[in-house]
């Protein structure tokens, strides 16, 4: 244990941890880039995308708003994103 621990201290491994470490930061960000596109792209396909700017108005004009629309349409998780 105590050799390991030594050969782990040495500077040759620390650089080695290091350039791994990099390597995972980089394609965690990749990942993660990648996922959030995709998330985009499901939004900007659900058929509410298209009357963004009418809900917009709509609710800015009236006290009260009515959303109706197909299940799966995005009426409970886009129109929320669209007011925030």
């Amino acid at each position: 244990e105590k050799k390991m621990v030594s050969k782990l201290l040495d500077p040759h491994c620390l650089d080695e941890i290091g350039q791994i470490i990099s390597y995972f930061e980089v394609y965690r960000e990749k990942k993660e880039k990648h996922t959030n596109d995709k998330i985009l792209k499901c939004q900007k396909d659900l058929p509410i995308s298209s009357f963004k700017e009418k809900i917009l108005k709509t609710v800015e004009d009236n006290r009260v708003s009515i959303i109706a629309g197909t299940t799966g349409c995005g009426k409970s998780t886009q129109v929320p994103q669209f007011l925030l």
